[in-house]
């Protein structure tokens, strides 16, 4: 059986940003079919194993004046698996991408993309959608502005964070926030 993937018309070009954390960002927006169906990619940098190695070359001589090499082996290959399920741990949760594909008669797709090649989507049907918004989440220290969509249920409105891993920055939510207001509304 033979999967069919849509092509890009168009790809404009890819924007650079940070995110509110200081990363550096890609957003990336696909037009497909003549604007009834655009996908916002984030990117991240990926995993970095030179901060890590730099953790290891500067444990390895406090590791030796506190004169670890005398202790029993055993202690040491404890300290290590700890070590080395922490790294697993955190390469495992590491998101390379995120990308958001809407589509004006059928409603939206998140898709969270990990460093290992695993991937959760989240389908939203455009019937459950009441309203794109940016919305603001304050902290003891700062304010952090995303992007959510407001979803219909019968009893309440709810809302549904987007691009919670990357989180960019408002000059690029406000870009994502305008295509995403023409296609899913506009051409409807």
């Amino acid at each position: 059986m033979k999967i069919h993937t849509l092509k890009p018309k168009k790809s404009s070009a890819t924007n650079r940003h940070l995110s509110t954390t200081g990363k550096k960002i890609k957003l990336c927006i696909n037009d497909f079919m003549s604007g009834w169906a655009k996908e916002f990619e984030i990117e991240q940098e990926g995993f970095s194993f030179s901060k890590w190695r730099k953790f290891f070359v500067s444990l390895t001589p406090t590791a030796f004046c506190c004169q670890l090499h005398y202790w029993h082996t055993s202690s040491l290959v404890v300290l290590l698996l700890i070590l080395s399920i922490i790294l697993a741990t955190k390469v495992h949760l590491q998101v390379k991408k995120e990308s958001l594909l809407v589509i004006t008669s059928l409603g939206m797709q998140l898709t969270t993309t990990f460093v290992t090649g695993r991937q959760n989507s989240q389908f939203i049907q455009k019937h459950k959608i009441k309203d794109v918004v940016i919305n603001e989440g304050i902290t003891m220290h700062q304010v952090l502005y995303y992007l959510a969509i407001l979803l219909q249920s019968e009893t309440s409105v709810e809302v549904f964070p987007l691009f919670q891993n990357s989180l960019p920055r408002c000059d690029c939510l406000q870009k994502i926030y305008e295509e995403i207001q023409l296609t899913l509304f506009e051409n409807s």
